[in-house]
């Protein structure tokens, strides 16, 4: 018997690949093909930093994105879903995105 679903908020709750794809270029010049921005997520993001990679500030980029993080919405599709799946099931969220974000969505 399923108690509870655990969301990740990047990528699940929140579609933001090409958003931090297109970002990342902005902030530090590096352009990410859609291939090597997927293999970048094969596992932990921030232990496969290799090649280009290594040239991005991560720490500072994290300040960056964070005013745009904060503006985001959850489409209300998936409001709606998820406002009928906690009448059933205690829900959680896994994000390094932070409280302030979660909540403002």
């Amino acid at each position: 018997m399923i108690k509870a679903i655990i969301f990740d908020y990047d990528g699940v709750l929140q579609d933001t690949f090409e958003l931090h794809r297109a970002k990342i270029k902005e902030f530090s010049g590096v352009d990410l093909s859609v291939e090597d921005y997927k293999a970048m997520h094969d596992g932990n993001f921030f232990t496969n930093v290799t090649g280009k990679f290594k040239q991005i500030n991560w720490p500072a980029y994290r300040d960056f994105i964070y005013p745009i993080h904060l503006s985001l919405r959850i489409d209300n599709n998936t409001k709606q879903i998820i406002l009928e799946l906690s009448k059933k099931y205690n829900l959680f969220v896994m994000t390094a995105a932070g409280t302030k974000i979660l909540s403002a969505t």
